[in-house]
């Protein structure tokens, strides 16, 4: 009896410990939000952090129950689904006063998402609003500036994959409280709005990404103007660059990061002025233009000391192996991500003197040769290898013995089951990547990989040859699974009862029905696609 209750005792600590020392939850179920919140607001009633993958359901309103969280100050709405977040249910957030971080968020291919102008006028009551971000609100458009300048506590905004043009820009520039600004995949900013933005002279970072670089913005101007803004850290830009736009950056003092993507107008000359840049900590430099990345620009950036990210490349870049000798100069650099079709095995021996790497991305066409190169790569826990089918049995065995791999993404390089045998001793593994293996890898090749027992997110994308029984054999998977196919595929996962999601966007040919039938699964809290007519995200 004594056992019994000092079990219960101690039951009873560890449900108290748990339910105070909870700050951060993304609810599972079915039920709809003023269901979710009446179980669970007097529970943990020290939540900070809401995470809602909306919608339960299209007539579902109870966003104003949200208010029961009494220490809530971050929430995170993401509708994924049939367009179910709508501007009226915004104006219920008008009770949860307390809130002063707002995350809102569509899925960025399907475009269902209904929320217009009208929704963000209706966020006007929450002054203490510091973050409002929303991201493929393809219904918010320029009008949306006008309402949110009100809230003049903002201190970051965005308004990533939205309607925003330069007259939106112009009203964004009056905003000179803020310091963190994303416009990334706002296309119709041109230079003109761009040049209004180096205004906002607080900024300390400014995203203006565009989502095709081919046909993104010129930035004849806006480029000699980013030196107005002396506490800027961060920038993002994507647009035709002359040289003297290049080198306009490298007036801005201040930056630790800065992500360039150029395409055409700028020549090798431009891009040497970046190693000008000696504060920068983390630099992704792609172009898709022919000799715009060359050797003289690999080797330019030796000054760059303290960089401890690069990404560098692109389809037609024409840097050499030779170049790769600039990064080994670089004693900080802890990862590195290298495209270019004139790279080759041996550049791979000049990375063995990388010996702090931890996370590498190549895209490539190296083989087993180059692939050994990466045991001198004590750190490495994270790699993915874009090479093509030129790795083979023997590299796919040099892989198997980098065992501090904690990710590994593989994509097309022609794996069947032979090759996989070679992985199945990397127990560190939580993601594996086996995306485009076509028909060669089968059920009796993935049927080994459940020996890997820390696996949480396995992606089988492009694995045609699976007919069922190898996913089946997966009973033990406890994270996420992405794959492609019809019915069948769904039908081979429903035995995996520890999945927690489920991504079939790439499947062309599921049914509702069968999408339907995954609610068996008991841990399963979300199901992702891109049906037009049927959501992407359901619950069990």
């Amino acid at each position: 009896m004594e056992v019994i209750k000092t079990a219960r005792l101690v039951s009873w600590h560890w449900h108290q410990w748990a339910t105070e020392a909870t700050h951060q939850l993304m609810p599972w179920g079915g039920a709809p939000v003023r269901a979710m919140v009446d179980l669970l607001a007097p529970k943990f009633d020290r939540v900070t952090h809401l995470r809602v993958q909306y919608p339960m359901g299209a007539q579902d309103h109870g966003l104003d129950a949200l208010g029961k969280f009494s220490s809530l100050t971050q929430l995170d709405l993401e509708d994924y689904s049939k367009a179910a977040l709508t501007d009226e249910a915004l104006s219920l957030l008008s009770s949860c006063s307390s809130i002063v971080r707002l995350h809102i968020s569509a899925h960025p291919v399907s475009s269902t998402c209904r929320l217009s102008d009208q929704g963000v006028a209706r966020l006007a009551e929450l002054t203490g609003l510091k973050e409002l971000c929303f991201s493929y609100c393809q219904g918010i458009t320029d009008t949306a500036v006008t309402y949110v300048r009100s809230l003049t506590r903002l201190t970051r905004l965005g308004f990533v994959g939205c309607q925003i043009t330069d007259e939106g820009a112009e009203g964004l520039a009056q905003m000179s409280h803020l310091q963190d600004l994303d416009l990334n995949e706002c296309d119709e900013i041109t230079d003109d709005g761009v040049v209004a933005l180096t205004g906002l002279t607080g900024l300390t970072r400014l995203g203006l990404l565009s989502k095709d670089p081919f046909t993104s913005r010129k930035m004849s101007d806006s480029a000699v103007s980013f030196k107005s803004l002396p506490r800027l850290k961060e920038l993002s830009l994507c647009g035709h660059f002359a040289c003297e736009d290049v080198s306009a950056l490298t007036d801005i003092a201040t930056l630790a990061s800065l992500h360039l993507w150029t395409c055409w107008c700028c020549t090798t000359y431009g891009l040497e002025c970046l190693g000008e840049l000696t504060g920068l900590k983390e630099l992704v430099l792609i172009s898709d233009a022919i000799d715009v990345i060359t050797d003289e620009v690999i080797w330019s950036l030796g000054p760059l000391t303290q960089l401890t990210k690069l990404v560098v490349g692109g389809c037609m870049s024409d840097f050499s192996d030779e170049a790769l000798h600039g990064l080994a100069v670089l004693p900080s650099l802890r990862e590195l991500g290298l495209v270019g079709e004139e790279l080759s095995d041996d550049g791979m021996e000049v990375l063995k003197d990388l010996t702090r790497l931890t996370k590498l991305m190549i895209k490539l066409p190296i083989t087993a040769e180059g692939v050994a190169c990466l045991q001198s790569l004590p750190r490495l826990s994270k790699l993915a290898l874009y090479a093509g089918p030129h790795i083979t049995l023997e590299g796919f065995e040099a892989l198997g013995r980098l065992s501090a791999l904690e990710e590994l993404r593989l994509h097309d390089t022609g794996m069947g089951d032979d090759h996989l045998c070679h992985l199945l001793g990397l127990k560190g593994l939580t993601r594996l990547c086996l995306a485009g293996c076509g028909d060669d890898l089968t059920d009796a090749g993935l049927a080994g990989v459940v020996a890997m027992t820390l696996l949480k997110v396995l992606n089988l994308v492009g694995c045609h040859g699976l007919r069922g029984a190898g996913v089946q054999a997966l009973a033990g998977l406890t994270g996420s699974m992405e794959m492609n196919g019809g019915d069948e595929s769904m039908g081979s996962i429903r035995g995996l009862t520890s999945l927690t999601e489920v991504n079939v966007a790439h499947c062309d040919n599921v049914t509702e029905a069968a999408t339907e039938g995954l609610r068996a699964l008991p841990n399963l809290h979300s199901v992702r696609g891109h049906w037009p007519n049927y959501s992407t995200i359901v619950y069990p």
